[in-house]
């Protein structure tokens, strides 16, 4: 039982470490050139029909 639980509560804590440094290292908005924002439009799109957001990509993101 301890076991599991330190099992999840290891993965959550792997999980806050790995958004924490994504959203650390990721550009601010206003530097992107247009071909980072087609290419980020792009991922926004194949992550939405992988999982499935109900519609195409929000552009104004």
């Amino acid at each position: 039982m301890l076991r599991r639980i330190a099992v999840v509560l290891s993965g959550l804590l792997v999980t806050g470490f790995l958004a924490a440094g994504s959203a650390a290292a990721a550009p601010v908005d206003d530097h992107l050139s247009p071909a980072d924002r087609v290419g980020l439009r792009l991922a926004g799109e194949v992550i939405d029909a992988l999982f499935g957001s109900g519609g195409p990509a929000r552009s104004h993101r």
